[in-house]
């Protein structure tokens, strides 16, 4: 988990603190210049509890000193909140909510991360991730293998559907393994049949995890490292996309093959596969073309580190999308 998104996100739960510190303040301030009597009991409550610290310090029973000024507290309390109720304030004026009153905006429920802190955290890594809200809804839940045909293709030892019940297998266990494992995966085969789908699938449930993901199109990848070539857009923000799509821990590449094609591609394409199997980094490429054709519009150098080092999925039957 990336250090940047954790301190963006610990910076969000210290402005909620901060925003609730300060309504404390406020509150506090109006409600004693016009009751005062509440700030007399706050002042005996902070008193009482020094003085309950010297008595057990001087000897006396500490379960018998603690109980009396919780008592005595008790009674303060009830006190104010009578008197905010009768001037019209809510009895808990003086308390102003929590975000999340689970972890009461610590980000922590006793020794475990809160909920509301790993949804922040999730949020985060999707905005980076650049998935759109189509491809957050493509889950593997929602992955319906019914639409595929039970009857062969000729040339093809099993149907498309039980190929896909092998593909889904695959993609499903290789999401819940991440971390464990250093591998990348090619979903190649004909348009419409769900290479997309499940790219997405598994970048989903990788964010829930934690995991940062980068999601682009070919296009996208080539046009980013074109700008940080010559400098087209902002430098700042093109070299911190060019980090990404070298350290993200899941880089995928969709519909590689139909992005504008130029004596830098093949160079480009190569620096990012190469370039993420030495550091270890996974990616997923998605593409319409068969093997033999990336070799054909890209080299054979590129084949060669795809083969050596990526899953090969095959995708073949009739579009899917087609039925819809």
């Amino acid at each position: 988990m990336d250090d940047k998104r954790i301190a963006e996100v610990n910076r969000s739960f210290n402005a909620r603190k901060k925003e609730r510190e300060a309504k404390v303040v406020a509150r506090r301030a109006e409600i004693y210049a016009k009751l005062p009597r509440i700030k007399e009991i706050d002042d005996a409550i902070w008193a009482g509890g020094l003085a309950m610290m010297s008595a057990v310090w001087a000897g006396e029973s500490p379960e018998s000193v603690v109980a009396q000024y919780a008592a005595r507290t008790e009674a303060g309390v009830s006190e104010k909140r009578a008197l905010l109720v009768r001037a019209g304030y809510p009895a808990d004026y003086l308390e102003p909510p929590y975000t999340c009153v689970h972890c009461k905006d610590t980000g922590k429920v006793g020794d475990k991360l809160c909920s509301c802190y790993l949804s922040l955290l999730t949020e985060a890594l999707y905005q980076e991730s650049n998935m759109g809200q189509l491809l957050r809804a493509q889950t593997f839940q929602k992955f319906d293998l019914r639409v595929y045909d039970t009857e062969p293709v000729p040339g093809k030892a099993i149907s498309p559907r039980e190929n896909m019940k092998t593909i889904f297998s695959v993609c499903k266990n290789y999401a819940e393994q991440f971390g464990k494992h250093h591998d990348s995966l090619i979903l190649y085969g004909n348009p419409g049949l769900g290479k997309t789908f499940l790219s997405s699938a598994i970048a989903n449930t990788l964010l829930e995890k934690g995991f940062s993901v980068l999601y682009q199109s070919a296009g996208q990848v080539f046009d980013t490292l074109a700008s940080v070539r010559f400098g087209r857009n902002d430098e700042a923000a093109d070299h911190l996309l060019k980090h990404q799509l070298m350290q993200a821990d899941l880089l995928i590449i969709d519909d590689l093959g139909t992005e504008f094609i130029n004596s830098m591609t093949e160079a480009d394409l190569f620096y990012v596969i190469n370039g993420r199997i030495l550091a270890e980094k996974c990616t997923i490429i998605s593409t319409n073309m068969h093997l033999p054709d990336i070799s054909r519009q890209y080299s054979d150098r590129i084949l060669s580190r795809i083969l050596g080092h990526y899953t090969p999925l095959y995708f073949y039957g009739t579009d899917i999308r087609s039925l819809g």
